[in-house]
Formats: structure tokens, C-alpha cells, sequence
């Protein structure tokens, strides 16, 4: 099972508290990883990991501060 965006996805990322971004974010990232860890030595799945981190933090940024774009009149 793979993780589900919802079908208006615009409003409801935009209706998102800020744990739930970072739960969705999370979920993503963890299935990603899953997806290849088993295929991987352990050094390289601890290099995936720093990276995915990375990652979900810069996700979170962008998302985070995304909302002010849902609020804005266009």
C-alpha cells in the first residue's frame, strides 16, 4: 500500500497542521526506503537514510511554506 494522496489533493495539503505534513512527508520517505533497503549493504542504506532526511526536511520547508500560496487570493 503506498501512501495515498487524497483526490482534491490541493485543498487538503492546504488544510494539513504542520504534524500531519511531516507524518505524510515521513510515510513517503520510509516507503522509499523500504523499497530498496533490502537490496542495499548496510553502509549504503545509512547513506540513503542521511540523504532521505535531507530530503523530508527540505520537503517540509517547501510544503510548510507553500501555504501561504493556498491562502492568497490569485
Amino acid at each position: 500500500m503506498g501512501v495515498e494522496v487524497p483526490p482534491i489533493w490541493i485543498y487538503n495539503y492546504c488544510m494539513m497542521n504542520e504534524r500531519e505534513i511531516k507524518t505524510w512527508i515521513e510515510e513517503a520517505s520510509s516507503e522509499f526506503y523500504w523499497n530498496f533497503r533490502d537490496d542495499l549493504d548496510d553502509l549504503s542504506a545509512e547513506l540513503m537514510k542521511e540523504e532521505l532526511d535531507k530530503l523530508e526536511s527540505r520537503m517540509f520547508f517547501i510544503i510548510k511554506n507553500s501555504f501561504g500560496a493556498c491562502s492568497s487570493p490569485e
